[in-house]
């Protein structure tokens, strides 16, 4: 007659069998991440126990994209730029909008839905009844900038970076700082405008100081 012990040996393969299959159930969907991404976060595989959360490093090309795109020299004082650089991200659909006139430094966030409120009513419904694969349903791009007074009238320069963080129907995110060439020039763009508008006002008024100057001459 086999004794207990004996019998629990020949049975333990059968009790650590559920324990197996539980752990790489609930093992970290990161287990297989590229080289370039952080994850912060992990939902496991087949069961889904939390969201992930990943953060994309720049490869070496994007990084010399962005110091490229990043900065521009503005003849304008601090201040001008400041109001002239918040009033750009307004413009750009920046909900939220912070100005640190003392660091000079602005902080802005632009939200926006990737999917209409119908679909992702009918992708929720859909995925109660099945399994089905997160798909990105919104975003969120934040915009740092950064204005650095220059020598004397040597005028400010300004840098931006734009970093997206983007949502899927899990739940999970993924960020990156972005090097969309379009985003950069975009936002430069608009401010040059209100910078003009500044440097031609300004002329203006030292003409006509200079005028009066000559007639009172």
């Amino acid at each position: 007659m086999q004794s207990s012990s004996s019998l629990f040996r020949a049975s333990r393969p059968v009790f650590l069998l559920p324990l197996l299959l539980a752990c790489w159930i609930a093992s970290p969907a990161h287990a297989g991440q590229a080289d370039d991404e952080q994850v912060t976060g992990s939902g496991g595989k087949l069961l889904r126990y939390s969201s992930s959360q990943v953060a994309v490093d720049l490869s070496e090309q994007e990084r010399a994209d962005l110091n490229r795109l990043r900065d521009q020299v503005f003849q304008q004082s601090s201040a001008a730029v400041l109001a002239a650089a918040a009033a750009e991200l307004k413009t750009l659909g920046y909900g939220t909008v912070a100005v640190d006139p003392d660091f000079h430094l602005i902080e802005g966030q632009h939200d926006q839905a990737l999917v209409s409120k119908g679909r992702e009513i009918l992708r929720g419904i859909l995925k109660s009844k099945m399994g089905l694969p997160g798909k990105p349903d919104h975003k969120s791009t934040q915009a740092l900038i950064v204005v650095k007074p220059l020598a004397a009238d040597a005028g400010v320069k300004v840098r931006v970076r734009f970093r997206s963080t983007t949502w899927d129907s899990n739940g999970d995110s993924r960020t990156k700082t972005d090097t969309d060439a379009a985003m950069y020039e975009e936002f430069f763009s608009g401010l040059k405008k209100p910078c003009r508008a500044v440097r031609k006002a300004a002329a203006d008024s030292a003409a006509s100081i200079r005028a009066v100057v000559n007639i009172c001459a």
